[in-house]
Parts: C-alpha cells; structure tokens; sequence
C-alpha cells in the first residue's frame, strides 16, 4: 500500500477521532450518558487506529480497520459537505444581504452625505429592506 494512502487513512482516523471527541462533549452537555459512551468507544478506536497507522513502517491493517476507515471517510465527507454548506450560506448571505446593502448606501448617498441615515434604515434585524 501507497505511503500516501497510509497517511491520507491516519488523516481520517485523527479527524473522525476529533469529530467523536465533539460528539462526546455535546452528548454531555445534553446528558446523554449512552451517546457519551458510543462516542467514547468510538474516539478511542480511531486513536488506536491513528497511532497503528501514524507509525507507518510496515503497516498491518485488519478487515475491522478497513471497516472503520469506510466509516470515517463518510463521517468525515459528510462532516465537511455540513462545513461547505455552512460556507456557502454566508457567502450567500454576502451577496444578496451585505453587499447590495452596501453597494445601495455608497450609490445614493454619494452626493447627499446621509450615509448613516440609510445604513440605520437598512441594518435592521429582522428589517423586509
């Protein structure tokens, strides 16, 4: 097996690893004890994982360590489609909120000076504008 598979699997396992550490503290903060646990098991496994593959001179991967990679790779694709979703939201939110906003305040208040007339009418929360 390529190095830079091994490497790309230990990426896997220390981010689902970081991921389930997460998981752990919000399961707590609702305290969910069983969800807790799931998530304790699970960070545990991937840092074994993680250290079995970060020390990457002869690496001996089992049936079970294929199987919680595939699990990582979608927890960790679906963790960052979450992100790029979340991205794209403020990118949007830029340009059809701020920027016209913006753009408005510099464009009728070139002449009239009222530019902080126009920003308290238009930066309103829950503002139609």
């Amino acid at each position: 097996m390529d190095i830079s598979y091994i490497n790309l699997f230990a990426k896997l396992a220390q981010s689902s690893e970081v991921i389930a550490e997460k998981v752990i503290e919000l399961d707590n903060e609702k305290n969910d004890i069983d969800g807790a646990k799931t998530a304790t098991i699970m960070r545990d496994d991937y840092a074994k994982l993680y250290d079995k593959l970060h020390d990457n001179s002869n690496v001996k991967l089992t049936y079970n360590d294929f199987a919680k990679l595939l699990v990582s790779a979608f927890i960790v694709s679906n963790n960052l489609e979450d992100q790029i979703k979340n991205y794209q939201k403020s990118v949007d939110s830029y340009k059809l909120n701020l920027i016209p906003k913006l753009q408005r305040i510099i464009d009728e208040t070139k002449e009239s000076g009222n530019a902080m007339e126009l920003a308290n009418e238009l930066f309103v929360v829950n503002s139609e504008n």
